[in-house]
């Protein structure tokens, strides 16, 4: 390794930052983030969020307006744990990697049709 970063190697020919600490993998999982913990309220789950950004996609929009959404919903709501758009944006890779939302040709979200 040279200052931090690794080798460019025939296997691997871009020069990537290992990530070396189990306390990082640990504490990124997903089972940390995706269910409720005692860290985690039931409220800001990944599973919880996901499903009502699901229930808001009734029709295809684009991020910023499910966002705005979103949030607005949540001030109505009185909910006490405020949703980063950090959080937002990790519950829309979520959604994608279960392939439950896509985009439209236009550029929009909407719900993956799943047969």
């Amino acid at each position: 390794m040279l200052g931090g970063r690794m080798r460019p190697t025939p296997s691997c020919p871009t020069s990537l930052t290992p990530v070396t600490s189990l306390r990082l993998r640990h504490q990124f999982s997903g089972a940390l983030m995706l269910l409720p913990t005692k860290g985690v309220s039931a409220e800001r789950a990944i599973i919880t969020v996901g499903a009502d950004v699901l229930e808001q996609l009734q029709s295809p929009k684009s991020v910023t307006a499910l966002w705005e959404q979103y949030t607005a919903r949540e001030r109505a709501g009185g909910n006490s744990d405020h949703i980063t758009f950090d959080w937002f944006s990790l519950v829309l890779a979520s959604l994608f990697a279960i392939n439950l939302v896509e985009w439209t040709p236009s550029g929009h979200l909407r719900r993956a049709h799943v047969s």
